[in-house]
């Protein structure tokens, strides 16, 4: 399973020696014989395919990262409160994940909503995250800003994201792994209620938002400076089916093949 896409260019860049030893044992002693190669979504599994002709049509499959089906009872407050029709002042916006100037909108975020204290409140939280925007946030002591540089435990995420209206999605599609990106916190801001906003360089984020029928809006952050806050107050959120979206129905597929070759093995 592929968690992300590279490029043959990008196992050229410096800390990439692992993943070239990597990706050259499995061209060479796996994907002639192998029975499953997968993919995160589909434009990844496409180029995927397009750059390992070898690897047999019927071995490849898609497997979303979703979280666990339990995750669908942290409901965010303001669903329970509003019947999930309509956003209220301030915004509560969250971003938990990886931030860096160079390759977020992390920056373009937190100076919009530095702007509007009383309408929007943002918060910020992460292990991989640039120790230059840590300082930066520190520096600007913005009011409306918080953040916690510690991160949370994956378990604690469901009662941590209920606190929030909006998830965000910050990459600036500088690769062509982030142009074809649906990260991981899309489908569990999705399965705690809350919205998704995401830049409109993430070519699959544009596609997942076409055919998923969840709330997610599309923002050009590279220019946020006609944007309100009480422009984004409307929302046309519905319920996530509570089948969708889980880890357990990913899975199902795989666990499907493993029962299948097992019964297939001869006593």
């Amino acid at each position: 399973h592929h968690h992300e896409y590279y490029e043959q260019k990008d196992y050229e860049r410096p800390g990439m020696r692992l993943p070239r030893l990597g990706s050259w044992l499995e061209k060479r002693d796996l994907f002639r014989r192998a029975e499953w190669v997968s993919q995160t979504n589909e434009d990844r599994l496409r180029l995927a395919k397009r750059d390992h002709p070898e690897v047999a049509d019927s071995s490849w499959r898609m497997l979303p990262n979703y979280p666990p089906a339990e995750w669908g009872s942290a409901k965010s407050e303001n669903q329970t409160k509003r019947g999930q029709t309509k956003h209220e002042l301030p915004l509560r916006l969250v971003y938990i994940g990886a931030a860096s100037f160079e390759d977020t909108h992390i920056r373009e975020i937190v100076e919009w909503a530095a702007q509007f204290p009383e309408s929007v409140i943002l918060h910020i939280c992460g292990y991989n995250v640039a120790e230059e925007v840590w300082q930066w946030l520190e520096n600007k002591d913005f009011a409306n800003v918080t953040y916690d540089s510690s991160g949370y435990s994956y378990d604690q995420l469901p009662e941590i994201l209920r606190g929030f209206d909006i998830g965000l999605v910050l990459y600036k599609g500088n690769t062509t792994n982030f142009i074809y990106n649906v990260p991981n916190k899309v489908f569990e801001y999705l399965r705690c209620g809350l919205e998704v906003w995401y830049p409109g360089e993430m070519v699959s984020m544009h596609n997942f938002a076409g055919s998923s029928g969840a709330t997610l809006r599309e923002l050009q952050f590279k220019d946020l400076s006609d944007l309100e806050p009480g422009h984004l107050l409307s929302s046309s959120s519905k319920p996530v089916d509570a089948t969708e979206y889980t880890a357990e129905r990913a899975f199902s597929m795989l666990f499907e093949q493993f029962d299948m070759k097992s019964r297939s093995r001869p006593l």
